[in-house]
């Protein structure tokens, strides 16, 4: 569990890996029923670059970036795939933060404070 001292709240942290257990559940659940839909949840996430080294520039801790999806996986293929974000391009990431919302608004506040969360976005970072 993360613990938020600045929002005074607990927070449970998703395992990237049990996270994508469950997607792909869902995923072969809504195929053997027949339906596309995913389930209606809004994700918000946070990647981090890959190859960074911290002796080239200035920059000591590999960049982070927040962003929000309902199918997480898809948008980080994107993200690498150069077609993302502007501030992706040309770099990879990976997946190092992961939550759950069932509203779409609920996923765009926390989006809102983890983007303004300098402090888990640097421990986030390895640092």
């Amino acid at each position: 569990m993360l613990v938020c001292k600045r929002l005074a709240f607990v927070l449970p942290v998703l395992k990237v890996s049990r996270f994508r257990h469950s997607m792909k559940r869902i995923r072969s659940h809504n195929q053997r029923r027949g339906t596309s839909q995913m389930a209606s949840f809004t994700f918000v996430y946070v990647l981090r670059e890959l190859g960074f080294v911290p002796g080239q520039g200035k920059a000591k801790l590999p960049r982070t970036y927040v962003g929000w999806s309902t199918d997480v996986d898809a948008r980080l293929a994107t993200h690498n795939s150069g077609k993302g974000a502007k501030t992706t391009r040309g770099r990879q990431w990976e997946l190092v933060y992961v939550e759950r919302f069932r509203t779409f608004g609920q996923a765009m506040s926390r989006e809102w404070h983890l983007k303004r969360d300098r402090k888990l976005r640097k421990v986030l970072a390895g640092g």
